[in-house]
């Protein structure tokens, strides 16, 4: 059995995710933000082992999974 990592395979920042669906579904979330942190951790789905082994690629960007 293997375990794949499923992303687009870059990074993007929570503000940034939340300030794109926002605009995209044309409404307000609230959201609180605590202090950054001096290096935050950087998270992202290397998608490189999937692709080779399936020949998957990724069809949508973060807009368009944004889209409800």
């Amino acid at each position: 059995m293997k375990i794949y990592n499923l992303g687009s395979g870059n990074t993007i920042a929570l503000d940034k995710l939340v300030h794109k669906y926002q605009i995209i579904n044309n409404t307000r979330v609230d959201v609180e933000f605590i202090q950054a942190r001096t290096n935050p951790d950087i998270f992202y789905a290397d998608t490189y082992n999937l692709s080779r082994d399936t020949g998957w690629k990724l069809k949508y960007s973060y807009d368009d999974m944004l889209y409800t």
